[in-house]
């Protein structure tokens, strides 16, 4: 278990961060007031983690505190604090932190935070150990070695270092620093080395990228130390070298998930009202279409009903790029879709181009391969993204190449072009929602809903790119599982009359679904929460249909109330709300639907709730 030491001055923020922490899963946490207090306490419980405030009252403040404990103690250091001014940030880098919030914070960026430092400190004691094991000699060490002359030729290369950028030695032995060096890194590695040879610095350390053989990136931590001659004059440079890719990712996803909740708040509420305001055209719109023999009428519901459909695609693109949607997943042939977005985008990479006197040419290496996890639409819309984005980045022509491999438990299809490639900023914020470099009406939503629709269903997108050098985007996605038959409470018809209780405060919403159902069942409509659970016990209903947003009380309290009444009773939540599969709301209903509501889609929940009910009542 965990164990974190709360260091707060502040008896009720030191509280409420307690709280926080037991919420979060961290149940063995322990809090003092000030410093010395931490300082004599840390011996005697030897915490995981520390989160550190750094006004502290009288005597030691929080980073005097942090000094001290990387001086006695090897615990990683998180800051909450209120402060962000540039004097105590340069005071706060002096003591190495693992992390550093500001106040207020919300309890997802805490976990996040706490996680990321204790996975950090983790790799810092694995790269500590390495650097133990390396004095039982050069070519057993775990991680990479190579020693270099002055001027960056390869002298000794060990096996981990071989490994991790996919050469042999004889073959590094052959190259230089700077041929196994990203271009945009030279510079940097350059300096360090002058600094070195001029004795500015004992050794240098930086993150940089080197280039595998097969051409990918590696991120490494390098440290780098000059050997001298007896006469001072420079003899060779050794090097440490730790593949820290993985590391990498995670912060990259931990900035990505951070502008993603923030869109996501924005998203979530627009959504809804959108979702509701969509139910109240689509229902009427369909009841219209069903009931009119007029065929202008006919031609203008279906028009309306359309748009509708468009509008509600623009809302869950919109969430897709949040968190994906709860949609049904199938098996999909990945070399297939890609075939076919090839041909759905031939009028933009061939025709237009053509048009414009440029030619892009497509080819493609597909090896054949399990089906994926994921729906057919959604990855055609995730290559096609994909595509768009590499077409618009070769103005001047160019050859987009479609590979797709088998690796483990997952396919990977990765699509290479020869555009102008992207900078290490447009790199890291290419799949942030909003983010656009093109000079266009386009939101910037493209790619950023090819990354939601990709992680909703488990896999990932990464992107290698360099200025003149192209993009190669890689798509990881599961490979398809077949699961467990069962039937699902029955789509079974029922002859004796039903009656139905509808929970909504929207009055479009309200006349048009009671008349849908009212051709099946018996139903009632209460737009208030308590109303509703008072109407519930005098007269008793086998389903119940409750929106989220209520008068008085929310969705989820009154389908609990409702529950206690009458145990068997299905409840069923529909709402203009985008909620994560584990929101707690969710547990107090049986079904869920998602506005903007179809005829179809309505008939088939309240169908399975009825099932539901009667499976109880047996």
């Amino acid at each position: 278990m965990t164990k974190i030491l709360v260091v707060e001055d502040e008896t009720i923020i030191s509280l409420d961060i307690e709280q926080r922490l037991k919420s979060l899963g961290y149940e063995d946490s322990q809090a003092v007031p000030s410093g010395r207090e931490a300082l004599d306490l840390i011996p005697e419980i030897l915490p995981d983690l520390i989160l550190m405030d750094i006004v502290l009252g009288e005597g030691m403040d929080g980073v005097e505190t942090a000094g001290i404990i990387n001086e006695r103690f090897n615990i990683p250091v998180v800051f909450l604090t209120a402060h962000s001014d540039e004097s105590t940030l340069e005071r706060v880098k002096m003591t190495n932190p693992f992390g550093y919030i500001l106040k207020p914070f919300k309890a997802r960026e805490l976990y996040s935070t706490i996680e990321i430092a204790l996975y950090r400190h983790r790799l810092e004691e694995m790269l500590r150990e390495s650097e133990e094991r390396f004095r039982t000699g050069f070519e057993h060490a775990a991680i990479g070695k190579g020693m270099t002359e002055p001027g960056g030729k390869f002298l000794k290369v060990n096996p981990a270092f071989c490994r991790m950028l996919g050469y042999t030695d004889e073959e590094l032995l052959e190259k230089t620093l700077e041929e196994v060096t990203n271009k945009e890194d030279l510079a940097g590695i350059a300096e360090n080395i002058r600094e070195l040879i001029e004795g500015d610095i004992p050794s240098a350390r930086s993150v940089h990228r080197l280039r595998h053989k097969d051409g990918h990136r590696v991120w490494v931590d390098l440290t780098v130390a000059l050997v001298r001659k007896g006469d001072g004059d420079p003899l060779y440079m050794i090097s440490d070298i730790v593949d820290v890719t993985e590391q990498k990712k995670m912060e990259e996803e931990a900035v990505r998930t951070q502008h993603l909740r923030a869109v996501g708040e924005l998203a979530s509420g627009v959504s809804h009202n959108l979702n509701n305001i969509l139910t109240g055209v689509l229902l009427p719109a369909q009841l219209i279409r069903r009931s009119t023999d007029d065929p202008g009428i006919a031609e203008w519901a279906d028009y309306i009903t359309n748009s509708a459909q468009r509008a509600q695609d623009v809302v869950k693109r919109l969430n897709q790029s949040i968190s994906g949607l709860k949609e049904e997943v199938e098996a999909v042939d990945v070399n297939a879709v890609v075939m076919e977005a090839i041909e759905m985008a031939r009028p933009k990479w061939k025709d237009e181009s053509q048009a414009r006197g440029i030619e892009i040419s497509i080819m493609t290496e597909l090896e054949e391969g399990p089906p994926v996890k994921g729906t057919q639409g959604g990855i055609l819309n995730v290559l096609l993204n994909l595509l768009f984005n590499a077409i618009d980045a070769m103005p001047e022509g160019g050859s987009i190449t479609f590979r797709t491999k088998t690796a483990g438990d997952e396919v990977y299809i990765s699509l290479a072009d020869t555009g102008i490639g992207m900078d290490e900023e447009v790199r890291q914020r290419a799949f942030e929602p909003f983010f656009t470099t093109q000079k266009t009406v386009d939101v910037g939503l493209g790619l950023s809903v090819a990354y939601g629709t990709v992680v909703h269903w488990g896999g990932d997108i990464e992107v290698e790119s360099a200025p003149g050098e192209g993009a190669v985007f890689t798509v990881r996605l599961p490979i398809w599982q077949d699961e467990p038959s069962g039937e699902e409470p029955g789509k079974q018809q029922v002859e004796e009359s039903r009656r139905l209780l509808l929970v909504e405060d929207d009055e479009i919403i309200q006349e048009t679904l009671s008349r849908i159902l009212a051709e099946d069942y018996e139903v009632e409509v209460r737009e208030n929460g308590q109303e509703a659970v008072e109407q519930f016990v005098a007269k008793k209903f086998d389903v119940v249909l409750i929106d989220l947003g209520l008068p008085s009380m929310p969705g989820d309290r009154v389908a609990r109330m409702i529950r206690e009444a009458d145990p068997a009773v299905s409840t069923v939540l529909i709402t203009g709300w985008f909620l994560e599969e584990d929101d707690p709301r969710l547990e107090a209903f049986d079904l869920y639907v998602q506005k903007p509501l179809k005829m179809e889609s309505i008939g088939d929940v309240v169908t399975r709730a009825i099932a539901l009910h009667d499976s109880r009542v047996d």
